[in-house]
């Protein structure tokens, strides 16, 4: 397979380490709004999707989806600087890569602002030319749509490009892109649970990025 030269890079489980964040937030919302709790391993298993799809696989209710987003996203903000941690190893791979002359762009399910804010809390910089969020498309990851928009911001064939994740949702939104797959094991998902969606290259620990060099 010929050799990529650009990168998009998922964010939550990827590049920063938010899954104490997601979690604290995720239960403080369903036990609020809801009686009965969902399975932790069923919520976890949404991870990587947008919140009114997350809590739509739960509530069925249009408008209390909403609450429990408005919710989450209060509870989430104001615990966001305490428990986010960096990956120890991945921003300087990182750096790396987006030193060799490629594009790079991040493609996440959350919004573009606590994008922003989570890339700079974890010392990430300029590095990424595009964000692009839930905020910035109509269709969301496992559909294409997010991928295809930053390949169209930056100019890039699919072909030249990967997209490293650490989701199904992640696997299977790049490879309906047409871009090449790249699953990491450091974030919540199982290399089991991630063989299902067949990634073209797997990444087991940080410093395994610069084999993309």
């Amino acid at each position: 397979m010929k050799k990529s030269k650009n990168f998009l890079f998922d964010l939550d489980g990827t590049l920063i380490d938010s899954i104490e964040l997601i979690s604290f937030s995720f239960r403080f919302t369903f036990e609020k709004h809801m009686d009965v709790l969902p399975r932790e391993e069923e919520w976890l298993a949404t991870i990587g999707q947008p919140l009114r799809d997350q809590f739509g696989q739960f509530v069925d209710d249009d408008s209390l989806v909403q609450e429990m987003i408005a919710t989450y996203r209060e509870h989430n903000e104001k615990n966001h600087d305490r428990l986010l941690r960096e990956y120890p190893g991945v921003r300087n791979a990182v750096g790396r890569l987006a030193a060799s002359g490629g594009k790079m762009g991040i493609v996440t399910s959350k919004l573009r602002r606590m994008a922003v804010r989570g890339l700079e809390r974890c010392g990430y910089g300029t590095m990424f030319e595009i964000i692009i969020g839930s905020d910035d498309v109509e269709q969301h990851k496992p559909h294409p749509a997010p991928v295809r928009k930053a390949l169209s911001q930056l100019e890039i064939a699919p072909e030249e490009t990967i997209y490293i994740g650490d989701s199904p949702h992640d696997m299977l939104s790049g490879r309906a892109a047409g871009v090449r797959t790249g699953a990491v094991l450091w974030g919540p998902f199982t290399r089991e649970v991630l063989a299902e969606t067949d990634p073209d290259i797997w990444f087991d620990k940080p410093e395994d990025l610069l084999v993309l060099l």
